[in-house]
């Protein structure tokens, strides 16, 4: 990787990293990346603006590695590891709270699951602002809707743990995982029998094309995008079309 003449030296981490890993990452949806209307695979190198986070209130060995053009799967608990999302009801108020975080960073959310007592996202970087800070911004508005709902959480408990994990996609593969993984949560668990039998989950968003409360990135909605560029209609298997077979 050339470095460009402003970017200045990097840091022993970083070349360690990048001797001995490969951390180009694939568009998932590459087809859907072409330029001048030809499809190729587009390959996302690592950014010169990549940087190591590491604050004095990070526990020890906790770096975050931001700016790097990829995605991130995050997770995050409720305090203690309490089933307060199921218990006052907050399923719907933090996808409402997500989208508005998604549109706000201008950042890719490609899937989520919400859990009784924890959060799973996959999404990209924000164009605007930290990824740290669009989650920061996301926790706190779930925890101020849960107290203009009126609920009490054990007196002044706080709704959310403190900070959340984060791991770099580094390729396709870890994105398919890391999708799976998402999406079959709530069966492992026991909680449903299907995936798609889950109410707070993107997975009817990628089998089905189903239309939710957050725009998620999927394959269906890169096609509908690229359709509506192009002008055409896309016929979608599966649905009804207007007006037809009606009497």
């Amino acid at each position: 990787m050339q470095q460009s003449p402003s970017a200045g030296p990097r840091s022993k981490d970083a070349r360690d990293l990048t001797a001995s890993e490969d951390h180009s990452v694939p568009h998932p949806f590459h087809v859907f990346c072409e330029k001048g209307g030809k499809a190729r695979r587009s390959t996302l190198g690592w950014s010169l603006r990549f940087q190591f986070f590491r604050r004095p209130s990070m526990p020890d060995g906790l770096r975050r590695l931001h700016f790097s053009d990829q995605s991130h799967f995050l997770t995050f608990s409720c305090y203690h590891r309490l089933p307060y999302l199921e218990r006052m009801h907050m399923q719907n108020a933090f996808l409402y709270a997500l989208e508005q975080s998604r549109r706000r960073f201008k950042m890719n959310v490609y899937a989520y699951v919400v859990m009784p007592e924890h959060i799973h996202l996959l999404v990209s970087e924000p164009a605007e602002g930290a990824l740290a800070k669009a989650m920061q911004m996301l926790k706190m508005s779930v925890s101020i809707q849960a107290r203009k709902q009126g609920e009490r959480i054990a007196g002044e408990l706080p709704f959310w743990q403190t900070r959340y994990f984060d791991h770099n996609v580094r390729n396709h593969e870890g994105f398919l995982t890391q999708l799976r993984y998402i999406h079959r949560n709530p069966v492992k668990r026991g909680l449903c029998a299907k995936p798609e039998d889950w109410p707070w989950s993107s997975f009817r968003a990628w089998a089905l094309g189903e239309v939710g409360v957050v725009e998620v990135e999927s394959e269906m909605v890169a096609a509908r995008r690229e359709a509506q560029r192009r002008g055409v209609t896309l016929i979608e298997l599966g649905r009804t079309q207007p007006s037809e077979n009606r009497q």
